[in-house]
């Protein structure tokens, strides 16, 4: 009866299923949802790293402003002109355009010389609009014979940074990124075409943020666009940074991109050292000891590190072929800042410590992504989450450090495990017992998040009827 009564449920000329293909096709089922869940999770995974992507991406795109003339009249510099920096051939000072904070750069000198040094600073900027790490020019102001550069301002100098009276502090991780910003601002000057050389790399003409997240190359009074033969002339720059054939005047004007690759080098060895590069040394000694005795800075393998090592004497070295591109140059500081960011981000997860410092306790988490990831001090200059990049919009006082922000962004129910204690009361009083649930609730563990309105409760209510 049940094969008779099977065959009749079968459809007509169809052979008739056992027991055993349909448990086949049913795992074949299970099989197929599986791998789709497998790809939907990995889609999304995909979906979150791309939004990230696009959301830094416009985070860090950099509005593009052409050079125009600017109304002496705009600029207002206070009640005292406050100087932020001098070379040779100008001195910069803080002003304020139209509500912005900038810098505005004073030729001094003959009218000549600074009409032609304008000049040639305003060509370069022109050449470099739009990246990310190079410095913004505004314009140009012009009173009678003096000429002004007006300029994006940052906090402070790489210079500042590391050797001013406010020396910041900065992880191996910090030291890579800031690495990566002045190589990537030099690969964009070398990939114009023809190609844009600085020749005067160093501390003082590299602009940083506040949370030295933010790396701007400044300074083009020396660079020189390589096809113009003219204007290539050795002793340029900054000596304790030049490249032998700078330094070098046998040489002529015989050289390439590869000057600011040496420059790159030595900086690199400042910036992981914390040493100015031949302190000890006058310029002229200085001459002698990168040309004739090819002496260089000596880095220390143990406080560096090593794919860093190498690269810098890569790039100082004697011969300019045998030196990198700044496009390769920036293949190896790429692998060691990822490296080092997802160690210290490893690290400080197990430890529960701020990413940023790594030294004091996670207390804050910030919004919208609720990330609790920063300490009190460093979360107030954080402009974008260190985990994921989102946007910063709110900062909030976490008060349970291990937990995360989700479980606890609106809810309003009581922890058992970390409520207070239960507070004594007067039994003798019913205004009192009436209000004990108010007085039961636990602390919020959010400092912006709002109070919970006072509930009245029947006996409340009851106890002023009767009165």
């Amino acid at each position: 009866m049940s094969a008779m009564h099977t065959s009749q449920l079968a459809a007509p000329g169809a052979p008739a299923a056992t027991g055993h293909e349909g448990s086949d096709g049913v795992e074949e089922l299970r099989g197929t949802i599986m791998s789709l869940e497998k790809s939907l999770a990995a889609a999304r995974s995909e979906v979150r790293l791309l939004r990230g992507q696009l959301a830094a991406a416009s985070r860090t795109a950099v509005q593009v402003v052409v050079p125009v003339d600017i109304v002496a009249a705009d600029l207002q510099f206070g009640d005292d002109k406050q100087e932020i920096g001098h070379g040779g051939a100008a001195v910069v000072y803080a002003a304020t355009l139209r509500g912005e904070s900038v810098a505005v750069k004073e030729m001094r000198g003959p009218a000549d010389a600074i009409h032609a040094a304008a000049a040639q600073e305003l060509t370069c900027a022109k050449r470099l609009i739009g990246h990310a790490n190079i410095v913004t020019t505004f314009g140009v102001v012009q009173q009678g014979d003096r000429l002004s550069l007006v300029m994006e301002r940052l906090a402070m100098s790489l210079g500042d940074a590391l050797h001013g009276k406010a020396a910041v502090a900065m992880s191996t991780a910090q030291r890579l990124s800031i690495s990566h910003g002045i190589g990537s601002g030099l690969r964009f000057c070398h990939a114009q075409q023809p190609p844009v050389l600085h020749r005067d790399l160093k501390p003082g003409n590299v602009l940083l943020s506040s949370d030295l997240r933010v790396v701007k190359l400044c300074d083009f009074g020396s660079a020189r666009v390589l096809a113009d033969a003219s204007l290539m002339t050795n002793g340029v720059g900054t000596t304790q940074y030049n490249a032998p054939e700078l330094l070098n005047p046998d040489e002529g004007a015989s050289y390439t991109a590869k000057v600011d690759v040496y420059s790159f080098g030595v900086l690199l060895w400042e910036l992981f050292s914390g040493t100015r590069p031949f302190a000890h040394l006058q310029a002229g000694q200085v001459v002698v000891a990168v040309c004739v005795k090819q002496m260089r800075p000596s880095p220390d393998p143990a406080a560096m590190p090593a794919p860093i090592v190498a690269l810098m004497k890569r790039c100082w070295a004697a011969e300019s072929a045998q030196r990198p591109t700044m496009a390769g140059a920036l293949v190896p500081i790429a692998e060691a800042k990822a490296a080092a960011e997802a160690a210290i981000n490893s690290e400080a997860t197990a430890r529960d410590d701020c990413v940023v410092c790594c030294d004091a306790a996670r207390s804050v988490a910030l919004t919208p992504c609720g990330h609790v990831c920063c300490c009190m001090d460093c979360a107030d200059l954080q402009q974008n989450c260190p985990i994921c990049r989102t946007a910063v919009h709110d900062r909030l006082i976490h008060a349970y450090k291990s937990r995360p922000f989700h479980k606890f962004a609106g809810s309003r129910r009581q922890d058992r495990s970390r409520a207070p204690s239960r507070p004594q009361l007067h039994r003798n009083t019913r205004r009192a017992r009436a209000r004990s649930s108010h007085r039961r609730r636990p602390a919020q563990r959010w400092t912006r998040m709002p109070a919970p309105a006072r509930a009245t409760s029947e006996a409340t209510k009851n106890d002023t009827l009767e009165r």
